[in-house]
């Protein structure tokens, strides 16, 4: 069972143990004990699981995996650590005649770092010489490095070996060997060199040296889970959500950019901490950023979004309108005078985004809304939302089409030319590039 260690019942177990050693399951589950860490079931006799541990947000995966070769088969130990390696250093290290499953690909020089004991005792190789001198000048890593019989450790931007689906941004410290380690000691060195190792990549990461744009650039950061099998080895959102809640608290106005930006993230925590943060800055801003999604129906934790958006635009002085917004959906107004200022366009698009909710009332009201407040903008939208309610519901979609009629018709009278709504999201790219 996924997140804990117990005995196997599979049809495979005497495979697994001829293959592995009686004492696997041992030592193993003892080093999981130690760890602190968690059994995840495989699917098959040559994939028979992975004990994790996580570090922090990294998640530390060992499992062994097999490689078919004609009529060869060879198994391998591997540990890896996905992270977001925004400086794109790479290394590879191993020992002389060793086996390093990664091939010859990796295209970089040789260098000596001045520890005589490594030079003699492992090819390095990088393509940033500095990083790697600092890396092998941590004891820890050199110690760990020297105690480990065999090693091939990398961090590359591409493994052919490795199909883990991480996404763009997100690589992977590696370490993998042939064979199975049994040895209960060098599977603790191991470990420690990678805790090792990732301490240091992270003192060694240029960041910010402000605090909106650090946690502006972890917001940014590639979020969702990467797995393997059954085991998730990646989960980029929890740090993501951290960030987006460290941005409201320091009520920073330069941190609007990337917040209106996670409004749209697919992770919803991401979305629902990104409208309670706008609502802590308290700029205006975001008003036209967070009326659109009074329209939207999605369950954010840990409540609908669009209870933190009424929430967020009280804070910003917008009760009134977040208000009407919502007794509109439940039934025609007799005044739509509260949408009649500067965010008449957000309302519109608030009412465009209602015109598929799951309620059929909802969305009749949400396009009454439009014909009333004149939303020719929108007959795209009203013709696509036609068209989802015409099987689902067919008197739906009988006052979806009156209404597109109604705006079709007003789109034929001669309208005064709309003056350019300047963008409030300056290219949060190049500020992160700047950073």
């Amino acid at each position: 069972m996924a997140g804990q260690w117990g005995p196997r019942e599979q049809d495979w177990e005497a495979t697994l143990r001829e293959a592995l050693g009686l004492d696997w399951e041992k030592v193993w589950g003892d080093l999981c004990r130690e760890l602190g860490g968690s059994w995840v079931e495989g699917g098959s006799q040559f994939a028979p699981g992975m004990l994790q541990v996580r570090r922090g947000d990294t998640i530390l995966s060992l499992d062994t995996y097999t490689v078919s070769a004609d009529r060869d088969r060879t198994t391998f130990t591997r540990l890896r650590a996905p992270f977001v390696n925004h400086d794109r250093f790479h290394f590879r290290i191993y020992r002389p005649g060793g086996s390093c499953p990664v091939g010859d690909y990796f295209e970089a020089p040789d260098h000596k770092v001045g520890i005589r004991e490594l030079d003699r005792a492992f090819v390095l190789q990088s393509n940033d010489v500095t990083r790697l001198r600092s890396l092998c000048h941590d004891e820890v890593v050199r110690a760990e490095l020297a105690a480990l019989p065999e090693v091939c450790l990398n961090l590359l931007d591409y493994n052919p070996w490795s199909r883990s689906g991480l996404p763009e941004g997100v690589e992977e410290l590696r370490y993998e060997v042939p064979g199975v380690i049994r040895d209960l000691p060098t599977l603790h060195h191991l470990f420690r060199l990678f805790q090792a190792t990732l301490e240091r990549l992270e003192h060694m990461a240029s960041e910010p040296d402000d605090r909106v744009m650090r946690a502006a650039r972890m917001l940014m950061a590639p979020g969702g889970q990467a797995r393997v099998g059954k085991a998730v080895i990646w989960d980029g959102d929890p740090p993501r959500r951290r960030a987006a809640e460290a941005l409201g608290q320091g009520k920073d106005p330069r941190a609007l950019p990337y917040l209106f930006q996670a409004l749209n993230d697919a992770d919803g925590g991401v979305r629902s901490l990104a409208v309670w943060s706008l609502g802590e800055i308290g700029d205006h801003r975001a008003i036209p950023q967070l009326v659109p999604l009074l329209g939207v129906e999605q369950q954010a934790n840990p409540q609908p979004l669009v209870l933190s958006v009424a929430e967020a635009l009280t804070k910003l002085g917008e009760e009134r309108l977040a208000k009407a917004f919502r007794a509109a959906l439940r039934q025609p107004l007799a005044d739509w005078e509260p949408f009649q200022t500067q965010f008449r366009e957000a309302s519109l698009a608030g009412f465009g985004n209602a015109l598929t909710r799951s309620v059929p009332e909802e969305a009749r009201n949400a396009a009454l809304a439009l014909r009333e407040l004149g939303g020719v903008e929108h007959r795209k939208s009203l013709q696509d939302a036609a068209r989802y309610w015409q099987t689902r519901d067919p008197e739906t979609h009988r006052i979806l089409r009156d209404v597109l009629d109604t705006l079709q018709n007003q789109s034929k009278l001669p309208r005064p030319a709309a003056a350019p709504t300047p963008d409030p999201t300056p290219d949060y790219a190049q500020d992160l590039r700047q950073a």
